[in-house]
């Protein structure tokens, strides 16, 4: 099935809330601030549904961390969704989306989805970090774009969102893991290790002193 290759894109690369959906985007992407799955009805009546809006993930360099979506059709047709990654970014009190090497690091293991009426389906989803990352906090909006299942001329009715806070962890010390005391266990290792050794060697001494 063949989707338009943007979706309220402007020529410097951003989206344009106001061109995803007649709005209905802003609508879902306001209420992945809650918790628990998101609903909203297009212009033909159907209703979709995703859970969960809001997913927090800490990975360190060269880390990955896996999740899984629940999209729901509530509606009575069938439709397509085609996941979309972008990062968000807030530029004079207005949220804007733009493209970023980050929104790479995020794959979906369905490039496009069916959702049969009434039914709903899971997608997967992992992050992956690239080695020597710096830290940092991004706030990347997962979109899953409605497509019309049948026809030509397919044109975008609504948009659903997932809000990924993707935390770049400090990578994790060499030979050790992250905020583990290495030092304190190997010397305890080696004391016990070396103790017998020691007692016997107290007790050799002690012997030939009081054997001279």
């Amino acid at each position: 099935m063949p989707f338009p290759r943007e979706v309220g894109v402007s020529r410097s690369g951003k989206v344009s809330l106001a061109g995803v959906a007649g709005g209905l985007f802003l609508l879902a992407l306001v209420g992945c601030a809650g918790a628990g799955a998101s609903g909203l009805s297009s212009p033909a009546g159907e209703t979709l549904g995703v859970s969960p809006t809001r997913i927090h993930a800490e990975v360190e360099p060269g880390g990955t961390y896996s999740d899984r979506v629940s999209l729901i059709n509530g509606g009575v047709r069938e439709t397509w969704v085609r996941p979309l990654v972008w990062l968000m970014r807030h530029e004079d009190s207005r949220l804007s989306l733009v493209p970023s090497a980050q929104c790479a690091w995020v794959r979906l293991e369905k490039a496009e989805i069916f959702l049969p009426a009434g039914e709903s389906r899971t997608v997967g989803l992992t992050v992956k970090v690239p080695e020597g990352e710096s830290p940092g906090t991004y706030s990347l909006a997962v979109i899953f774009q409605q497509e019309d299942a049948g026809g030509e001329g397919l044109m975008a009715r609504a948009a659903l969102a997932v809000t990924l806070e993707l935390v770049v962890l400090p990578p994790a010390p060499v030979g050790g893991r992250r905020g583990f005391p290495l030092f304190p266990v190997c010397l305890l290792v080696l004391t016990l290790l070396l103790f017998p050794a020691l007692v016997v060697s107290f007790l050799k001494i002690g012997r030939r002193l009081l054997s001279g």
